[in-house]
């Protein structure tokens, strides 16, 4: 920005014989004044807006007030052209325009104490509730105001041609599609069609998903004979009889196995959520010969069944001793190709290398960066493969199965695989469904509380970009 003092050094002069030559005083000699105002515009020089408004009195700042809040006004084709007409007649008169509102300093504050604290000219308003008390505060203050299409006694206003701005209104509603007519009831009527038979189907879809959850609740509210009774859709009062029968039955510890199934699947899910983030984030922000060629041997891993290699890991944790152990059960987790390629995707939508290079140019490892920076932006991701993790490893029952021979060992699964070998005419059937119910139980439950965070991370890594 141009000053007077550079002025007065361009034309070897003091600054009082530039300001007086700005401020057309008659104690300086014409030739001095024509050089430098000549000077002056040559460099471009601009009167401070702080020395003007105190030369003139005025700011030359008109305040908008104009409250939208579904927020579509200013983008409004129709409304913005009021709003667009202020602004071209405020910029041929040379003045600014504020937006008033609520904040100042990101204090809460009243429109009237922001237009004083902007020091506006006046303030146009426009499009907002008149009944306002603090709208009714400014236009009573002495602050100069015009309202648009509302009179106020004392106050100048501002009234559109109604029937003109009707007209246009009309016309620009109709050209929008929204005409009353039969083409358009008609296809009211095929969308409510359409959404009905939508809801019937997802309705249909729902019950047969959820008639089985429900009849294994109500025959865990039965007892043995009522069971070989026959079918019925009415709970009984038999719930928490058979809930303490299975909590405490002598064959099958489920309290334990919950235990143990907890503790593999809390532990499958951090390892296998973490160490493939990990990997993810070394094929995203790494640049390595061998890149391209790991990430497509790991999607080739992802390809083989774990049941081709059971056999020969099965021997390999005998020969090791690790049968009766919860590690081998937890360690694999760590290399999980699913969890990978889901990880890379999502990092490819939402990390720009940007935030990466900014990290190790602060001075951060990369670990720390890993942890501290792309960690939390993957949270949704990490929580949606956590819930999938913990589900799978909860529900898995062919590996456990050969390495678990303890009872004090077993898993949920295996214990319900052991109720094939009752002997069912003397078995309560009412303590089989409770057993079964209490194995699906964390699930569900997870699945509720968390049903968000699984819809949201699913669709995160969807868009590329």
């Amino acid at each position: 920005m141009v000053s007077m003092k550079d002025i007065a050094k361009e034309c070897g002069v003091s600054v009082a014989s530039v300001s007086k030559a700005l401020n057309s005083h008659r104690d300086i000699g014409q030739e001095t004044r024509e050089r430098i105002l000549r000077t002056a515009e040559e460099m471009g020089y601009m009167a401070n807006a702080s020395a003007r408004a105190l030369k003139t009195s005025r700011s030359f700042n008109i305040g908008v007030l104009f409250v939208d809040p579904r927020q579509s006004g200013l983008a409004h084709e129709f409304f913005s052209s009021v709003l667009d007409s202020i602004r071209v007649e405020s910029e041929r008169s040379g003045y600014d325009i504020t937006f008033i509102n609520r904040y100042v300093t990101r204090n809460q504050t009243t429109y009237l104490k922001h237009c004083r604290y902007r020091g506006v000219d006046g303030v146009v308003i426009a499009s907002v509730d008149f009944t306002d008390p603090m709208v009714l505060e400014l236009i009573q203050s002495e602050i100069p105001t015009v309202t648009i299409d509302h009179v106020f006694n004392g106050r100048m206003a501002v009234l559109s041609d109604n029937v003109s701005g009707m007209e246009t209104l009309t016309r620009h509603v109709i050209e929008k599609g929204h005409r009353n007519n039969k083409e358009n009831t008609r296809g009211r009527i095929q969308l409510i069609a359409a959404r009905t038979v939508a809801y019937i189907i997802l309705i249909f879809l729902s019950i047969l998903c959820l008639f089985s959850f429900y009849m294994l609740i109500i025959n865990s509210t039965r007892s043995n004979a009522q069971l070989q009774a026959g079918f019925t859709m009415i709970p009984n009062d038999r719930f928490f009889v058979n809930l303490r029968n299975a909590w405490t039955d002598a064959s099958i510890n489920i309290p334990r196995g919950m235990l143990n199934s907890f503790f593999v699947a809390g532990a499958n899910a951090i390892l296998t959520t973490y160490f493939s983030a990990l990997t993810a984030y070394g094929i995203h922000a790494y640049r390595f010969k061998l890149r391209r060629f790991a990430f497509y041997f790991i999607l080739a891993v992802m390809m083989i069944p774990p049941q081709v290699s059971a056999v020969g890991f099965i021997q390999m944790m005998y020969k090791l001793n690790l049968t009766n152990n919860y590690l081998p059960l937890i360690l694999p987790s760590i290399a999980a190709p699913v969890v990978f390629f889901y990880m890379k995707q999502y990092l490819d939508s939402v990390l720009p290398m940007e935030i990466v290079e900014a990290s190790r140019m602060d001075g951060a490892s990369e670990f720390y960066t890993f942890n501290h920076i792309v960690l939390p932006i993957m949270k949704p991701a990490i929580a949606v493969q956590m819930i999938f993790s913990f589900v799978s490893s909860w529900n898995n029952y062919f590996i456990p199965a050969l390495l678990l021979n303890k009872a004090e060992m077993k898993t949920v699964p295996i214990m319900i695989a052991q109720l094939r070998s009752a002997d069912y005419p003397k078995f309560d059937m009412g303590k089989v469904y409770m057993f079964i119910l209490l194995a699906i139980l964390p699930v569900m439950i997870v699945y509720i509380i968390l049903s968000k965070s699984i819809i949201k991370g699913v669709t995160s890594g969807s868009v590329k970009g």
